[in-house]
């Protein structure tokens, strides 16, 4: 191996004006990134003040109803990186709207219903009907109630009394859709409603078809409804389309709360088991956001409201009202929601990752999470209230949440309103005014600190290693309602040990409790985190259901029933709870009567506690977040500083800490500790080879930043610096607006006449740092990528990144795959063909090829020889903080 070939070359300085540099700069939006759901409130409708636009036009993306398109115009003039979307619903129409009257009554959603048994003319009030109830042998189910608006051919009505003797419904005619005659025989049947002053209208394929326009003939409501969709987005200023209501799975509708039955395909039978109809919902709405796709076209934005997974149709979802007061969503816990499993609509980190890009999938975080009651859309908006403060604690909560990805984050008062309500912006927005995106760009993905633990595992016979510890748990199948189940050690199919636990499935009606595997006693406490774990896997895709109770009647719940979707291969699931009651005399269970099948599972675990703690690091800063019920204790790792607020200056102190205490279901964001390098000493008419020590400005990365102001003359001429292309192999004379970067060494010259004093930027901050695996320090390693060349030598010259000293004896060579996937020092690295086991620095004159025993100081830059090896492995230097 020839490691010495190119050295020759490295002092010759070939002046181009070309600049081709080895990292390209992420142009996506930095963070935090914000967006706000309908900012208008009425009084800025007309005549909008410039500060009230300038209060909307610093967000990122915005939400707007189409008669609002006004306001596009004005706010791109302000911001024109603005993104605007119209908005749209997916199931449901508002009464005042100009369109509802004309729905053909066969698209609506509607409870299950009856038919006339007398003709009725426009102004009858007086309506009888062939029954009032149906059953399903358990359970009574009433067909109508006072307060119901019901679906009689075109006309809807409100129901005022209702006769049982005599099976008469009092009635109000003409409510919203005009009265007409009616025959003996007509179906009338409930509206579904869930929104006030809202009708549900039915997505689902089990939906009848119906003719609204001739030009088009029979079609069911989504496909109508996605070619208004399209309709509205006629102006070019609006970017995309919120499809608001897109969630999936609507059988929770009959709760006795919003409807008592639902009828999908209008024929008036009852139906309990509502599997299919949620199927049909959820293709539905597939092929309504397929329809809308094909009609908008690729460079429009959709995005939904806790919408199904279709994740390669939409640009994103948005997660309502979380985390509530409680931490979790409306779908699971706060762990679910975030990296978890949410069947049918997938977690906060999926949609982010897998949806179509660009992607706005946002956290949507309410003051205020209770939502409007039936039948009245009034509201007292607590930000009318003189000396209103807001949540700060859950305002954190939600936006480092945000931050532990890619996504958006809005805070707002509550779902009846949004952002025309309060428009509020907080010191974590902008580091308290100084600069919007003040975070830059990730690091890496979140993580979880170090030295997070939890209590002893309660459950001591959970790895089935024995007949005995599998006796130790009570298996039951309730044969008297037709459920069939056997239990057995699996000395074949394990995860750990030398069995599981094998759970037969052969009779299975559908209700989970019926079927379940049992453990107790166990301690539980009030208000208290508890972790719960086991791995899994089944012989086809299905729901496993958890819970715990008190072993005794009465069943008191401890921990809700929860659902984890299992599949054919070994799977780890961790769930975190909330107990809600005490007791030393508790039973956990799996619940296995859903459906027939065999499931698998192995070493179950129940400790006290939550590690439900997550870190992400940004190259401005990190963000911790704590989920749990208990305040958590973080070594931080590295010296970070608290931003100096004004609105919560008792947590906002300005302090620079190490250590943390972060309070239960909240988040803090650290900033970088500002940097205090010495200055640099360039000689005249000497070529010097340097780097950056610390991070520089997000407004003061260019060449002119760092360098313009200690040199005099023309650039290029009197003074100029070059980087070192790994592509071409030569050398490129950095354009003076260009960006440096840490990480990489520069060549630098000047023609002064003596020696110049070069400091870093004000507002320069400590170089970041990410833990990993493969870093020699617990605190964390800067990351250099290093360029490789097929079946050849390739020289990188990188730059040293602190300044503190670190030897190359105490650096990392990191590669995706091989022998260095776990890192491996210079001198291994070099007996694997991957890296050269020196480095070398030019000393003014000549190269120096310095010992790995050999301090590094500040500014330094040097050659890193990546050697035939490595092509393929995409090689690093992992350089850590002493």
């Amino acid at each position: 191996m020839i490691y010495l070939k190119a050295i020759a070359t490295f002092s010759i300085m070939i002046f181009t004006t070309c600049f081709c540099s080895t990292w390209a700069e992420d142009n996506a939006p930095n963070f935090p990134r914000l967006g706000m759901w309908w900012p208008i409130p009425i009084d800025q409708f007309e005549n909008p003040t410039n500060q009230f636009l300038n209060d909307v036009a610093r967000y990122d993306f915005i939400i707007l109803f189409d008669y609002e398109e006004k306001f596009i115009a004005p706010l791109k003039a302000k911001n024109s990186n603005l993104i605007i979307l119209n908005s749209t619903n997916a199931c449901e129409l508002s009464y005042n709207d100009e369109i509802t009257s004309n729905i053909p009554a066969e698209w609506f959603l509607t409870q299950v219903g009856s038919t006339l048994t007398t003709n009725i003319n426009a102004t009858t009030t007086s309506i009888k009907v062939a029954k009032l109830s149906v059953t399903d042998g358990t359970k009574i189910y009433s067909l109508f109630e006072p307060g119901d608006t019901a679906l009689i051919e075109g006309e809807s009505l409100k129901i005022l009394a209702v006769n049982k003797s005599t099976k008469t419904l009092t009635v109000e005619r003409g409510h919203v859709r005009p009265a007409s005659t009616h025959t003996v025989g007509t179906r009338i049947a409930a509206h579904i409603s869930f929104w006030p002053n809202s009708w549900l209208l039915n997505v689902s394929t089990l939906s009848p078809t119906a003719t609204l326009d001739q030009a088009v003939g029979a079609e069911r409501w989504s496909d109508y409804n996605a070619r208004v969709g399209a309709g509205i987005m006629a102006n070019p200023g609006w970017d995309g389309l919120l499809i608001d209501r897109a969630d999936p799975d609507q059988s929770w509708l009959a709760n006795d709360i919003y409807a008592r039955t639902i009828d999908p395909d209008q024929s008036n039978t009852l139906i309990t088991n509502y599997t299919s109809f949620n199927n049909a919902w959820n293709e539905g709405l597939r092929n309504y956001q397929s329809k809308l796709r094909e009609l908008l076209g690729s460079g429009k934005i959709l995005f939904s409201n806790w919408g199904i997974n279709n994740y390669d149709l939409i640009n994103g979802n948005n997660y309502e009202a979380f985390p509530l007061e409680d931490g979790s969503s409306f779908q699971g816990t706060w762990h679910e929601t975030v990296f978890g499993s949410l069947p049918n609509i997938g977690n906060y980190t999926q949609w982010v990752t897998q949806g179509v890009q660009p992607n706005l999938t946002m956290i949507e975080t309410y003051e205020d999470d209770n939502g409007p009651d039936p039948g009245d859309l009034t509201y007292l908006n607590p930000c009318d209230d003189q000396g209103f403060v807001p949540n700060y604690r859950k305002m954190r909560f939600g936006l480092t949440t945000a931050l532990l990805n890619d996504g958006y984050f809005s805070w707002e008062i509550n779902t009846n309103g949004h952002g025309s309500l309060c428009l509020k912006w907080f010191d974590e927005y902008d580091n308290v005014g100084q600069e919007r995106g003040y975070l830059d760009q990730p690091l890496g993905a979140a993580y979880q600190p170090s030295g997070l633990t939890v209590g002893p595992n309660q459950i001591v016979d959970g790895d089935f290693e024995n007949t005995t510890e599998l006796n130790q748990w009570v298996f039951w199948a309730d044969s008297s309602s037709n459920y069939a189940a056997t239990i057995s050690l699996d000395t074949v199919v394990k995860k750990s040990g030398t069995s599981s636990a094998r759970i037969n499935i052969t009779q299975a009606p559908g209700v989970d409790w019926r079927i379940a595997l049992s453990y107790s006693p166990l301690v539980f406490e009030k208000n208290k985190d508890y972790t719960i774990s086991f791995w899994a896997k089944a012989d086809r895709k299905r729901d496993l259901s958890m819970w715990a109770e008190l072993n005794q009647t009465p069943r008191v719940s401890f921990i809700s029933t929860f659902k984890k979707e299992l599949n054919t291969n070994w799977k780890f699931y961790e769930y975190t709870a909330k107990s809600k009651e005490s007791s030393n005399q508790s039973v956990f269970r799996f619940g296995f009567g859903e459906a027939i099948g065999s499931v698998w599972i192995d070493d179950i675990r129940i400790n006290k506690g939550s590690r439900d703690v997550w870190r992400r690091d940004y190259a401005g800063g990190s963000v911790v977040v704590n989920a749990t019920n208990e305040a958590k204790t973080i070594d931080l790792g590295q010296a970070l500083r608290k931003m100096s607020g004004t609105q919560v200056p008792t947590i906002n102190d300005g302090s620079i800490v190490t250590q943390v205490t972060i309070p239960p279901l909240d988040g803090l964001v650290f900033l970088p500790v500002p940097c205090t390098s010495s200055p640099l000493n360039l000689l005249h008419n000497k070529w010097q080879q340097v780097s950056l020590p610390c991070r520089l400005p997000k407004n003061s990365k260019t060449v002119q930043a760092v360098f313009g102001n200690a040199f005099n003359g023309v650039y290029g001429t009197d003074w100029g610096v070059y980087s070192f292309d790994t592509i071409a192999n030569k050398y490129n004379k950095v354009g003076l607006n260009d960006n440096l970067t840490q990480g990489l060494g520069y060549w630098v010259i000047h023609l002064n006449g003596s020696a110049v004093s070069l400091n870093m930027p004000v507002g320069s901050t400590q170089t970041p740092i990410t833990p990993s695996n493969t870093c020699v320090n617990i605190k964390g390693c800067f990351s250099i990528p290093l360029t490789t060349k097929s079946n050849d030598v390739q020289w990188n010259m990188t730059g040293y990144p602190f300044t503190s000293q670190v030897a190359p004896n105490r650096w990392r060579v990191v590669t995706k795959s091989g022998a260095c996937i776990n890192g491996c020092t210079l001198d291994q690295a070099e007996t694997h063909n991957i890296v050269h086991d020196r480095v070398w620095r030019y000393n003014g004159t000549a190269y120096d090829k310095l010992q790995n025993n050999a301090l590094f100081n500040p500014w330094h830059g040097f050659w890193t020889a990546v050697l035939e090896g490595a092509n393929n492995l995409e090689p690093r230097l992992e350089i850590p903080v002493d």
